[in-house]
C-alpha cells in the first residue's frame, strides 16, 4: 500500500499497512544496500501473482466464484491488477540482462487492471457456473461484521477468512493497481 492513487508508479512511497507489506519494504531496503556494497542488484515488484500450482489468489477467486453470495466492497468495482508467473519472470530475466536496470525498481503486472466483480463473471463463464450474487457492501460496515463473515467463510470457503482481516477489507476498498 502507500499514499498515491493508482496506478501506483514505482516512484510511490510506501507505506505497508502490514506486518507482510514491512517485509516486503525491509528485504528492498537489504537489496539495495547490497547494491550500495557493489552487487549489481534491481527490485522488483511483482503485483497478484497467479499461474500453475498458485495456491493463494487464483484458488481464492476460484472458490469466490463458487459461493452462492460474495459480499464485496462497493460492489467489487475496485480495481486489482494481476501477473501471470511467466510473465512475472520475463521482467526478471530481462531485468537480470540489462545494465540500465541495475539499482532500478519495476513494477511487475499486467498493466489490465480488472474488477473484482469482473474476474468473478470471468471465472463463472470460464468454469460454466452461475455467477455469484454479489453483496454490495459498505467498508465499514464489512468491519462490524467481519466476525460473522469469517464465520461464513470458514463453513463455504475454508482457508478464505483471512480476506476478512483488516488488511484484507482494507485492500478490497479500493483500487490497487500499478504503472508499468
Amino acid at each position: 500500500s502507500n499514499t498515491e492513487s493508482s496506478p501506483i508508479s514505482e516512484s510511490a512511497k510506501l507505506v505497508p499497512p502490514s506486518a507482510y507489506g514491512r517485509a516486503k519494504v525491509m528485504a528492498e531496503e537489504i537489496v539495495r544496500e547490497a547494491n550500495d556494497r557493489g552487487l549489481d542488484t534491481t527490485n522488483i515488484r511483482p503485483s497478484l501473482v497467479y499461474g500453475p500450482r498458485d495456491r493463494h489468489y487464483g484458488k481464492t477467486m476460484e472458490t469466490l466464484g463458487r459461493l452462492p453470495i460474495v459480499p464485496l466492497v462497493g460492489g467489487g468495482n475496485n480495481l486489482i491488477d494481476f501477473a501471470y508467473v511467466a510473465d512475472v519472470i520475463e521482467v526478471m530475466w530481462l531485468a537480470s540482462q540489462q545494465d540500465i536496470a541495475i539499482n532500478q525498481v519495476y513494477n511487475a503486472c499486467s498493466g489490465s487492471p480488472v474488477s473484482v466483480v469482473g474476474l468473478l463473471q470471468s471465472i463463472s463463464n470460464a468454469s460454466e457456473r452461475r455467477m455469484p450474487m454479489v453483496l454490495p457492501v459498505p467498508e465499514r460496515i464489512l468491519r462490524t461484521v467481519s466476525p460473522l463473515m469469517r464465520l461464513y467463510l470458514s463453513v463455504f470457503a475454508p482457508g478464505l477468512s483471512s480476506l476478512m482481516s483488516s488488511d484484507g477489507i482494507t485492500y478490497m476498498g479500493g483500487d490497487i493497481y500499478y504503472s508499468m
